[in-house]
């Protein structure tokens, strides 16, 4: 039987690695083995079980996200009902691993960041521009090295990479690459002129060429957070195209 979730597949990444096995080669995974590691203590938790905490800290996180953000009652409940927020928790999405490394310091969440490119690439070129800048210390760098380094020598350059089939990634992307790119740089450009790492983390889906709606997350977040009227208008928008495409991934 093929997986029923997102979860589904992290978990089995997760408890092929317990068995000694490059988790990058489960079937549809192509998450990097930190990834698995992080998620292993939820994934040897019997199934249903694992699927509602990870439910649960993606939820938590969210909302913790708003109120770091300086978000209402508002801000919260138009989060949490956006099909963004619902699809991550009924697939059981890990994008609650990137949004919370945006809440850690930059040496720790720059590591949970990188994992999902589409969801925090932006941040990752924020932080490297930063610290070309002198903005931040090379030292926010040597935990994401370190990390790399190590997957490199158990599992191989790079990391013996699986990808998802070329007909999933067709009928599940939402992305505008490479259309997106240059509005992506743009904003990260601004985001760097501000200082502002959140408007980098919401450029992000803009510079991947694969992404689904759980990424959207990220810009919405953003937006309820510094503008009410325009998230109503995005929550709008996002139902009536989740209504119109009912069944797409």
């Amino acid at each position: 039987m093929e997986p029923l979730t997102d979860w589904d597949v992290y978990r089995q990444a997760s408890l092929d690695m317990l068995r000694g096995l490059n988790p990058m080669h489960t079937p549809l995974n192509y998450l990097p083995p930190w990834m698995s590691l992080l998620t292993a203590p939820v994934a040897i938790l019997p199934r249903w079980v694992g699927y509602g905490v990870i439910a649960l800290i993606m939820l938590m996180v969210s909302i913790i996200a708003v109120k770091r953000l300086g978000g209402d009652i508002w801000a919260i409940l138009l989060l949490c009902t956006t099909p963004f927020l619902l699809h991550n928790i009924l697939w059981g999405s890990l994008e609650w691993v990137p949004l919370t490394g945006m809440l850690l310091p930059p040496a720790v969440g720059l590591v949970a960041i990188s994992a999902k490119p589409q969801s925090g690439g932006g941040t990752v070129l924020y932080y490297l521009v930063q610290v070309i800048r002198k903005k931040l210390s090379f030292k926010v760098l040597i935990p994401f090295g370190v990390v790399g380094v190590l997957g490199l020598l158990v599992y191989g350059y790079p990391f013996s990479m699986g990808n998802p089939p070329a007909d999933v990634v067709r009928s599940a992307s939402y992305a505008v690459f490479p259309w997106g790119v240059p509005f992506g740089l743009a904003l990260i450009a601004w985001a760097v002129k501000r200082e502002d790492v959140w408007l980098a983390y919401a450029a992000s889906p803009l510079l991947a060429p694969y992404f689904t709606s759980h990424t959207l997350i990220g810009p919405f977040l953003v937006l309820v957070t510094r503008s009410k009227r325009w998230a109503v208008v995005a929550w709008i928008v996002a139902w009536v195209y989740a209504f119109a495409t009912i069944g797409r991934v």
